[in-house]
């Protein structure tokens, strides 16, 4: 085709650029395998564009090649002939989400079309490992084969013995995942193909073969049995690329990590890569946790799920400041403690976090840590998510001043403690099924600033007049559906169009469409196509979340242009256009 040249977007580019344009548009995202595959359905989409786009799509074979079998999609073996057809002689990269017994019929079919492919395929994704056997059967062996994932990523089971057996038999596998480590993958020849495993051998029995993990990044230990365990001796480890490490549960008796030895050998060797760390840990162990992350110079993320029990906490260690931007603590069970543990660990995740920028905590007794949030505990702190307890028992408590966007979970009474005018990205959840609604409208004056607002289970009222919301850029509200009959979507959508002077710059709205259609579009007239003053922003994007009437998303998104209707005018014919009495009642 050679480069494309022309007013369409993509001529504006070479080939290439312009086919990675669309490959980036038509990506989605499958998260039980944490891969990302271009979808079909949304290159037939694309081709609707233009000519060109059209051409460039079903002449690129690249853009063909991930197939994805998902019984729950229409059209499987139609599209399935699709990609055989225009992927050419484009490598393969097969995703299979079918269950060899339900959808043996299906599986057949798919087979069928395959079988004359099999050298093409150089990758195949499953996310259950008795899927490979099957199509091992009728489709092995693959010869090209450089990429197996037989389950999701985490699975925690042993690998099944057919699956060692498919992959000792194809050596031209270079990438692996899945995988649990098990004493008998340890005899493999194939650990340097490990990308992400879940260990369930202890990290001493790691250590022989520690170097032959060339590729590892992510390792998840998991629960070993209780026992007594000696003491080893241990020389340091080799520099590690290992850049994920999850813990079951740091307490010195059921981790295959054990923190008293391993963990700092660990830490130690991968020092110069780690960037999440993720563990369950008791919360006597703290002072011995934090102390070894400023050792960790890349360390991005820190989630820990922190349990208190009736145990002593180990002695205050020297505690210097981690690297971590991003820190998560869940606190769910538990809810004992012999002593108020809670502001003798606020003051040491204080002194091991002084760099997070954003915060989650979440758990039924995370509550005694809300103390993060007070002005002058996190100096760089500029996000947070709450999701649990919220009440803060200090009276003296005032939110710190560098909190640029917080989420709350919680019950409407709790929400004022954290009033500032320095929030800029407010969200609210209020959960329906387990709260009483409040009588009292929701109160936003308490956030002069907002530039982002999400309301989410909203069954009450919103404070919206007698405000002015200078800064207000978007705004989206979710009523729960026992609340919809007082909507409050609509009440907004009336303020929008009377008021309009009240939100200057508001450019995005997202809400269910249970209004008033004529005021809606009122609304949108007077702000996009009827302007008679530039003292406040034209409607950029309106986003409904549950059905529309045939026809009104065209004319909607007409009116967010600006153009004129081809009837008469909501706008003339209305007491805010001609402050004469509406005409027409149809309109």
């Amino acid at each position: 085709m050679g480069e494309l040249s022309g007013s369409d977007p993509v001529q504006r580019f070479p080939l290439e650029i312009a086919t990675k344009i669309v490959m980036y548009a038509a990506a989605k995202d499958i998260r039980s395998l944490e891969i990302s595959s271009v979808s079909t359905e949304c290159l037939l989409e694309l081709m609707g564009v233009s000519s060109l786009w059209k051409q460039l799509i079903m002449f690129t074979p690249a853009l063909w090649a991930d197939i994805v079998l998902d019984p729950y999609k229409e059209d499987v073996l139609a599209k399935l002939s699709v990609n055989i057809v225009l992927s050419r002689s484009h490598p393969l990269s097969i995703i299979v989400h079918l269950q060899p017994t339900k959808d043996r019929g299906l599986l057949q079919q798919v087979i069928e079309q395959l079988k004359h492919h099999v050298d093409r395929i150089q990758a195949l994704h499953m996310n259950q490992e008795t899927l490979l056997p099957v199509i091992d059967k009728y489709l092995g062996p693959f010869h090209n084969l450089a990429v197996l994932q037989f389950r999701s990523t985490f699975a925690v089971q042993s690998p099944d013995n057919a699956t060692i057996d498919f992959i000792n038999r194809h050596q031209s596998l270079r990438v692996i995942r899945g995988m649990t480590i098990t004493p008998t993958v340890l005899q493999s020849n194939w650990l340097q193909y490990l990308p992400s495993v879940v260990s369930e051998v202890r990290f001493r029995d790691l250590l022989p073969l520690i170097r032959e993990f060339n590729l590892l990044q992510h390792i998840r230990f998991r629960q070993w049995p209780l026992e007594k365990r000696a003491p080893y001796k241990q020389k340091l480890l080799p520099r590690l690329t290992w850049t994920h490490i999850e813990t079951w549960n740091l307490n010195s008796v059921e981790d295959s990590l054990e923190p008293r030895q391993d963990f700092d050998l660990l830490i130690t060797a991968v020092s110069d890569n780690l960037t999440t760390l993720a563990s369950r840990i008791e919360i006597r162990l703290m002072p011995f946790f934090l102390q070894h992350l400023a050792r960790c110079r890349r360390l991005y993320r820190v989630t820990l799920e922190i349990f208190p029990i009736i145990a002593k906490m180990d002695g205050m260690a020297f505690i210097l400041p981690s690297s971590t931007k991003e820190l998560a603590i869940t606190m769910s069970i538990g809810t004992r403690w012999t002593h108020q543990w809670g502001p003798e660990v606020t003051n040491m995740l204080k002194l091991a976090f002084p760099y997070v920028e954003w915060l989650g905590l979440s758990g039924r007794t995370t509550g005694k840590l809300l103390g993060l949030l007070a002005n002058g505990a996190l100096p760089r702190l500029r996000s947070v998510s709450l999701n649990g307890p919220t009440r803060v028992d200090d009276p003296s408590f005032t939110l710190s001043p560098t909190i640029k966007a917080i989420e709350i979970t919680s019950e409407q009474e709790f929400v004022y403690q954290y009033k500032s005018a320095n929030v800029s990205r407010l969200e609210f959840n209020f959960d329906y099924a387990s709260s009483t609604p409040s009588s009292a409208p929701l109160e936003l004056v308490h956030w002069p600033n907002i530039a982002i607002l999400r309301i989410n289970g909203l069954e009450g009222a919103v404070q919206w007049q007698g405000l002015q919301f200078e800064h207000l850029e978007k705004i989206a509200i979710d009523h729960s559906p026992m609340g919809l009959t007082h909507y409050e979507g609509a009440k907004l959508i009336y303020y929008l169009a009377v008021y309009p002077d009240m939100f200057p710059v508001l450019q995005e709205l997202t809400l269910r469409p249970y209004i008033e259609w004529d005021m809606f579009f009122i609304m949108l007239e007077l702000r996009n196509s009827y302007r008679k003053t530039a003292s406040f922003s034209c409607l950029e994007s309106i986003t409904f979340t549950s059905p529309i009437p045939a026809g009104f998303a065209q004319l909607t998104s007409k009116l967010l242009r600006g153009e004129e209707v081809h009837y008469p005018s909501k706008f003339e014919l209305s007491w805010i256009g001609s402050m004469d009495i509406i005409q027409n009642l149809d309109t």
